[in-house]
């Protein structure tokens, strides 16, 4: 590939070299034919800024502009180069994609304009990883995972992208290189990119490059059967194991009223269907119950996670009033493009009494605002602002006027009479 650089100064106060690339060759390597030694890279590398049409860098103190090909340059990957070099790309995004830049460039740690080590139109140079002994680069194309030698510049498929998924929504998958695992085998996801939101699986390559490799899809380390606990008057337990990007779980909670012993799911009909993160059970009365819901934003949008209650055991639920300091939508709803509330906390045990904990346009700086109902959430008198928040656990929970309780352990939820006790397995029952 032809190069054409020229020297310019006063962006940085000192010597800058701006470099711009002649038209890509479809085939497009570069001239450094060296092989790359394993190890740190040479010298330090940065990202200084970016815009829609050049990169400006630091290496080894001296400065550089290199040219944009894909729009929104983040970050810099840095590579080692040699003995007195670095390799470096950039890392970028599409609309809803992981992307990078198609050229890797050398860039000599004390003087010298950056070269292309190599280009390749499709390549993601920005989402790679060098092998452990430094001959190898694997790197994100555009339908799988590739191989470039670095010292003959050959370049070797290693993976072929395919998805259920992603075919049923008429979109291509992308394998995306992550890095290599403790066990050296390569890591990366394979996905696609719709509704403005990057969607993947993460998969493994045992031994990339070796003859009988074979992708697998990595295993999902397991969870808890649930992430929060309430115990409340009356043997009542609800449990939630709500996540975001679970859509099964999402709105749904799990009760008990007879201490676990039989359970029923309900689902918590909200404006905008989020997960339950946090319940808080009235040590009063029986089957009476608060939920915090977990705001699960995307890139594009944000609704604000919300507190529900429920008076007749989950039959009914209703949304707290909104707190003065909170934006709203017709004075009633929370606005959305907002996640204000951070914690809920019942400091006597009844829901009659509420505090919670948030962010208010009349708190400024880093203070955390406060609110406190005494009419189950119906309405708000605004409270002193804190400095911190409280300190929820949400994997155990005690019974009211009892010595025991309820955790949650990674193979279920038990319920034990004293502090310590193994307990007994209350969920799930088999």
């Amino acid at each position: 590939m032809t190069l054409h650089h020229e020297f310019a100064t006063a962006a940085f106060g000192c010597a800058l070299v701006v470099l711009t690339a002649s038209a890509h060759s479809a085939t497009g390597v570069g001239t450094n034919t060296a092989a790359i030694a394993a190890g740190a890279p040479a010298c330090m590398a940065s990202m200084d800024s970016a815009s829609g049409s050049e990169l400006r860098v630091r290496v080894g103190g001296r400065r550089y502009v290199l040219p944009v090909e894909n729009d929104g340059p983040y970050e810099l990957r840095v590579y080692p180069g040699g003995a007195n070099a670095v390799l470096v790309a950039y890392v970028s995004h599409t609309e809803n994609a992981p992307r990078g830049s198609s050229t890797l460039w050398s860039i000599h740690c004390a003087a010298g304009a950056p070269e292309a080590f190599v280009h390749l139109p499709e390549a993601d140079f920005g989402h790679a990883e060098l092998s452990v002994d430094g001959r190898t680069l694997f790197f994100t194309g555009a339908n799988g995972v590739f191989a470039l030698d670095m010292k003959s510049l050959q370049v070797r498929r290693l993976t072929t992208s395919a998805s259920n998924e992603c075919q049923r929504r008429h979109y291509s998958a992308l394998d995306v290189v992550v890095g290599l695992n403790s066990e050296g085998a390569l890591a990366f996801e394979r996905g696609c990119g719709y509704e403005h939101a990057w969607h993947a699986v993460a998969m493994v390559l045992p031994n990339p490059g070796v003859p009988g490799m074979q992708v697998r899809r990595t295993e999902s380390p397991s969870r808890p059967s649930a992430v929060g606990v309430a115990m409340g008057a009356g043997g009542w337990i609800w449990l939630t194991d709500g996540h975001c990007g679970d859509g099964s779980t999402i709105g749904r909670i799990l009760v008990s009223s007879d201490a676990g012993e039989h359970w029923r799911r309900m689902d918590i009909k909200m404006a905008g269907a989020q997960p339950i993160r946090f319940i808080i059970a009235d040590n009063a009365r029986p089957g009476v119950a608060l939920f915090l819901t977990e705001s699960c934003a995307s890139e594009e949008h944000v609704d604000p996670a919300w507190v529900y209650l429920t008076d007749d055991g989950g039959r009914t639920f209703r949304p707290i009033g909104v707190p003065p300091g909170i934006p709203t939508t017709d004075g009633r709803v929370p606005a959305s493009e907002q996640d204000p509330l951070r914690a809920v906390v019942a400091p006597r045990g009844s829901l009659a009494q509420l505090v919670l904990y948030g962010q208010s346009t009349e708190v400024v700086g880093s203070l955390i605002a406060r609110w406190e109902s005494r009419d189950f959430g119906k309405s708000w008198a605004v409270l002193p602002p804190v400095a911190a928040l409280p300190n929820l656990i949400s994997t155990e929970a005690l019974a009211p006027a009892s010595d025991g309780g309820v955790s949650i352990r990674k193979d279920g939820v038990y319920r034990w009479q004293k502090k310590g006790e193994t307990g007994v397995r209350i969920y799930p029952r088999n």
